[in-house]
């Protein structure tokens, strides 16, 4: 069982992370379609931090010693799970960037094309 001390610093640490994240989705900072791991492992750290009884009960299901430590684990797994998903959203990025590099470098030169020809039929 964590102690009331650090059961209140974790949910108020978790309060104020949910509340950063709220502020920069209200001024458009941050994509809704992006933060929605954020605010999903925000709330499960909420919930763990509000009933630590479910953090002593998955530790022992896991087979931890420490709830401590298992939460722990619940936080290196949500990092991880946001780490493959920015990657997924980077790898995205990166093609449609690629794509429309090459789009624009075809636009150019139909541009230098048309112009070539523009000042070909002036007399």
């Amino acid at each position: 069982m964590i102690s009331h001390r650090l059961q209140i610093f974790a949910i108020l640490a978790v309060l104020a992370f949910l509340a950063v994240l709220i502020i920069l989705l209200r001024k458009n900072r941050l994509s809704l379609k992006y933060s929605l791991l954020w605010l999903f492992s925000g709330i499960v750290l909420l919930i763990l931090s509000l009933f630590p009884g479910l953090l002593d009960s998955f530790s022992r299901l896991i087979g931890v010693y420490s709830s401590v430590n298992a939460l722990f684990a619940v936080l290196i797994g949500c990092i991880i799970l946001l780490m493959i998903s920015f990657t997924a959203i980077v790898s995205k990025e990166k093609k449609e960037i690629v794509r429309l590099v090459q789009e624009m470098s075809l636009l150019e030169n139909r541009l230098r094309e048309l112009e070539e020809k523009a000042e070909e039929d002036r007399p």
